[in-house]
């Protein structure tokens, strides 16, 4: 049997009000989440610009002019300094096509390029 007048009416605002009740619930738990998934995220952003400063840091101390030339030292003692006499145009030195010789091996994966002595 179907409902009248003032209880249909009823039935009808309470079914409403139930279901806009339901979503404002069902919002309310989404947004919260998306704002724990929003907080998740801006900490792993600081992470990572902690991560590139500290990056930076050991990039900037690691190649220190100074430090380099320590190394270059005690690695490469048979290294001199290049002169400004000793640079050439690759034009000026005679047949200086004829002794770059680039040599591919299928053993290597990369061209070897072997300078003659002729």
């Amino acid at each position: 049997m179907f409902l009248s007048g003032k209880k249909l009416f009823i039935t009808v605002w309470i079914l409403i009000f139930s279901s806009i009740l339901f979503m404002i619930i069902y919002v309310s738990a989404q947004v919260k989440n998306l704002g724990k998934q929003i907080s998740y995220i801006e900490k792993k952003i600081e992470e990572e610009h902690d991560n590139i400063r500290e990056s930076e840091s050991e990039w900037a101390f690691l190649t220190r002019p100074e430090r380099i030339d320590a190394i270059s030292k005690k690695l490469l003692p048979e290294l001199k300094k290049i002169t400004a006499k000793k640079i050439v145009n690759l034009e000026t030195i005679p047949n200086s096509s004829k002794l770059v010789d680039i040599k591919t091996d299928s053993k290597e994966e990369y061209p070897v390029i072997r300078i003659s002595d002729e």
